[in-house]
């Protein structure tokens, strides 16, 4: 996971698939259904380049709804899906820009 970019940012949302305009990618996809209920179902995943899908971390949900937070490099962020065509993912505690 060392080559993954940055994740924070403002993002286009076409349903499951997030773009920025530097090209970076990320992608909500879903596990298959577990038996043990302490497993996120949702999990987010960069894209790169050539296409490769790398795991960033399961999503988790919150008191908002369409908000999720996630921990990606011992960090926590917020992933806001709450603004129709755009997504948001900031470090938690800190306000979107």
């Amino acid at each position: 996971m060392s080559k993954l970019q940055p994740i924070e940012g403002t993002y286009i949302r076409e349903g499951v698939n997030f773009s920025k305009k530097d090209g970076s990618r990320l992608i909500i996809t879903a596990r298959k259904q577990t038996q043990s209920p302490n497993k996120a179902l949702n999990f987010l995943l960069y894209v790169d380049s050539g296409g490769k899908k790398h795991y960033v971390s399961s999503l988790y949900g919150s008191s908002v709804t369409g908000q999720f937070s996630l921990e990606y490099k011992k960090l926590r962020f917020v992933l806001d899906l709450t603004e129709g065509t755009t997504a948001k993912l900031y470090r938690m505690n800190q306000k979107a820009a």
